[in-house]
């Protein structure tokens, strides 16, 4: 495993973000991960029941972009922005958001929480939640602790 130029991420050696499992992509770019298919359902229950059915969610580090797709589908309420650093995910990201059959997920954005700006999305005031599903565990500390920095910014 390498680290990019500025030591942000972990990298395989073909230059990609480690992923702990592996996905599969549909024709149309979706990406689909075994993980999402058992998890999205308890997410969806904490969504309802502790963070919000409605407002706007920013996605730390979204992934094949299903999370966002799911929950946007049974919360209407619900406006996602996806974000990556990794540019494979981001084009998944983007065929969920083209795939589904409403207007409520944007992006994908470039967000490495562990910097110390998120650029475009660093709007004080306007998420009402900003979750992380799927980075902590892979993601060195840095982007841990500013993963919880940008948050409380936010």
């Amino acid at each position: 495993m390498t680290r990019d130029p500025d030591g942000a991420y972990p990298k395989s050696e073909s230059g990609k973000p480690v992923a702990l499992e592996s996905r599969d992509t549909q024709t149309d770019g979706r990406r689909y991960s075994p993980s999402v298919a058992r998890n999205r359902d308890p997410i969806l229950n904490v969504f309802r029941e502790h963070v919000c059915e409605a407002g706007h969610v920013l996605e730390i580090a979204s992934g094949t972009g299903e999370h966002g797709a799911y929950l946007t589908e049974a919360l209407t309420g619900l406006h996602w922005t996806y974000s990556d650093i990794d540019a494979e995910s981001r084009r998944s990201q983007s065929a969920w958001k083209a795939a589904s059959a409403h207007d409520r997920l944007d992006g994908p954005v470039v967000v490495d929480a562990s910097k110390r700006q998120w650029g475009d999305v660093e709007r004080p005031g306007h998420w009402d939640a900003i979750v992380s599903i799927n980075m902590i565990h892979i993601a060195p500390f840095e982007a841990a602790l500013g993963l919880i920095a940008g948050a409380g910014r936010l």
